[in-house]
């Protein structure tokens, strides 16, 4: 009996422990005046993989504390709907993070607990005219002097990352990223955020994909499984994506011709950070018979890196064999090579 109770006082004291280790806290002290609920979306993870988290920073008269758990560095990306751009965080495990300030925008606020988080802080402060006017033009400019000048920081890929409009910019976006991607320090910081360099290069050999695992609607994971037997095809977009309303009624038009999904997959993937403008969106557009995912960290996504994405809206179709015989962001073209692929005698009629 004692030895029991001596096993059991061991194990929890390891469990605990070894779950101390993992964990992060953000510590809030802002103005009294400050009474906002606040999404908080990161990657927990450790060598053997992890999943997406969600959590709510509940801040009441200024004040609130969230805790997490991560064996690897990770980014914490905090935001409302209100707010058009979130705030970024990044944190390693067993650091207390501590968040001060008097504006209700968190991008004037002041991030510390590493010098990550210090030099993100100052780069925001010194461009809130900018951010205040959703400027794009004049933040992407600022974001470029920024890594021209820095191009050893860290802080520097992780802002290009968040804030820069590549939807716009695609030749910029790149010219950018390869100054960072070789210098010191930023390979690692690469990892812990999964991203590959440009996706549409000559040197990119599309990826086959055996199963991807995301975020569902119904609040658990969907699994898609390249089984040999069905082709695939992958949307993904998100609110900024004007072509949206095309890409849905496509899709239903699609579904017409293959309503039996057990001869093809069809995935609508959204990448945005905001769950609940997600539901919001997929609620009207009343699209059935696809699995619709949430990907709120986008290429950062460690399911999604090998994919890589470059950019909204874009289309990947595989074949039976989960080799991608299309990736663009013509809808047409993606819709074209589906068809092709789905054989006429698998269609719903000429099935016994």
């Amino acid at each position: 009996m004692v030895s029991n109770i001596r096993f059991i006082l061991i194990f929890s004291l390891l469990f605990l422990f070894s779950c101390g280790n993992k964990e992060f806290v953000l510590e809030f002290e802002l103005s009294e005046d400050i009474n906002e609920n606040f999404n908080a979306t990161y990657y927990s993870a450790d060598k053997q993989g992890g999943i997406t988290v969600q959590a709510v920073a509940s801040i009441m008269k200024g004040k609130c504390v969230l805790t997490g758990m991560t064996k690897s560095p990770t980014i914490i990306y905090l935001y409302a709907r209100k707010f058009e751009y979130p705030l970024v965080i990044y944190v390693s495990k067993g650091e207390k993070i501590k968040i001060t300030g008097d504006n209700p925008d968190p991008l004037m606020w002041t991030v510390e607990g590493n010098d990550i988080n210090k030099d993100l802080s100052s780069w925001r402060t010194n461009h809130k005219e900018e951010f205040a006017k959703r400027d794009s033009e004049s933040i992407d400019e600022a974001i470029a002097n920024y890594i021209e000048n820095n191009e050893k920081n860290p802080a520097s890929l992780i802002i290009l990352l968040s804030y820069f409009n590549r939807k716009e910019k695609e030749g910029e976006y790149v010219r950018l990223f390869s100054m960072l991607k070789e210098k010191s320090g930023n390979e690692k910081l690469l990892k812990v955020l999964a991203i590959s360099s440009q996706v549409d290069s000559e040197e990119y050999e599309p990826e086959r994909m055996l199963s991807l695992i995301m975020r569902s609607n119904k609040g658990g994971n969907d699994t898609i499984r390249n089984n040999g037997k069905q082709p695939v095809l992958l949307c993904f977009w998100n609110k900024d994506s004007s072509s949206r309303r095309t890409m849905v009624d496509s899709l239903k038009n699609l579904l017409l011709e293959y309503p039996d999904s057990v001869n093809r997959v069809i995935a609508d993937i959204c990448f945005d950070i905001d769950s609940v403008g997600w539901k919001n969106e997929i609620r009207r557009d009343s699209l059935r018979g696809v699995y619709r995912m949430w990907a709120p960290m986008g290429n950062n996504d460690p399911e999604l890196r090998l994919l890589k994405v470059p950019r909204l809206p874009f289309y990947i179709v595989f074949d039976k064999e989960g080799k991608q015989i299309f990736r663009g962001n013509e809808l047409t073209g993606a819709l074209q090579e589906f068809r092709n692929n789905y054989k006429p005698e698998q269609k719903e009629e000429d099935m016994p």
